[in-house]
């Protein structure tokens, strides 16, 4: 993300002058990660699947070329012309997020007998299918969430996604890894504290939504996201020099470094803003 208007802060509607940068961010960044999706789960198929497959390899195909158009915009590009790009990419994640829960339905009724796909990264997966269609809607819509309910639920959501990451890499690295077998362990649970404190704070909404609590409950998880984020980092370039044992593909290791990394950076923009913000307490 690039300057304050790259992701959702405003407490209103999304002005003219943001949309467009605001759209072609999200869609630069998540289309790229809906395509290399569709690759890790393609890996994971049997020989026998070539339906899944072949249906796997037709959204990379789809993902490719939006992310290839998005790049080919900027930020004077027609808002209107946006505004139609938005709603070509969001019926792109729709469809791939039905594919995803077909995929995990097959996988929970045992109808796929040894494939290499675990139900949880297929769930993984398809959330975040589902958060980038949400976010198309809502940019399409010009309607955003106020500032105290986007901190809240965007951390949620990464937050979760973090916990994920962290289990799936415990459980790709080869068992003799065991420092970093329990390091990865350690991270999962450390995320998954944040995330019962993080619903713990939404349950307690709106009196919750005061800007010292909010502040606090952004700092507390930077501290956890950066320390992530940097085992990640280093986690990719250990495993592109092949100085560790495991069955992470390089792409996947990447893929998840640069996912805590934008989370990171909406954590820095929410708290940007936070302070100028006045936030009202409500009976």
């Amino acid at each position: 993300m690039n300057g304050e208007d790259t992701s959702l802060h405003a407490d209103t509607g999304v002005t003219s002058g943001s949309f467009v940068e605001r759209s072609l961010n999200e869609i630069r960044f998540w289309a790229r990660i809906m395509k290399e999706h569709s690759l890790f789960l393609r890996l994971g198929f049997r020989a026998e699947d070539t339906q899944l497959i072949r249906e796997a390899n037709q959204f990379y195909r789809i993902f490719e070329r939006i992310e290839q158009t998005a790049h080919s915009f900027n930020n004077q590009t027609d808002p209107e012309q946006i505004r139609r790009f938005n709603s070509e990419v969001q019926r792109a994640a729709t469809n791939i997020f039905f594919f995803k829960r077909k995929i995990l339905g097959l996988i929970l009724t045992c109808k796929l007998p040894g494939q290499n796909n675990f139900p949880l990264l297929v769930d993984h997966t398809s959330r975040e299918a589902n958060y980038f269609s949400r976010r198309l809607l809502e940019l399409n819509e010009g309607k955003l969430q106020a500032l105290p309910d986007a901190i809240i639920r965007e951390n949620v959501f990464f937050l979760r996604i973090m916990a994920d990451h962290a289990k799936f890499i415990g459980h790709l690295l080869d068992p003799s890894e065991r420092k970093l077998v329990d390091l990865a362990r350690n991270f999962s649970n450390d995320f998954d504290q944040l995330l019962y404190q993080a619903k713990d704070l939404e349950s307690m909404k709106p009196q919750s939504q005061t800007v010292p609590l909010l502040d606090q409950f952004l700092d507390q998880n930077r501290v956890s996201v950066a320390s992530l984020r940097d085992f990640k980092k280093t986690a990719r370039d250990l495993i592109e020099q092949c100085k560790i044992k495991s069955i992470i593909h390089p792409l996947l290791a990447d893929h998840v470094f640069r996912e805590a990394d934008r989370f990171l950076e909406i954590i820095d923009m929410f708290d940007a803003h936070l302070t100028g913000y006045p936030i009202t307490s409500k009976s």
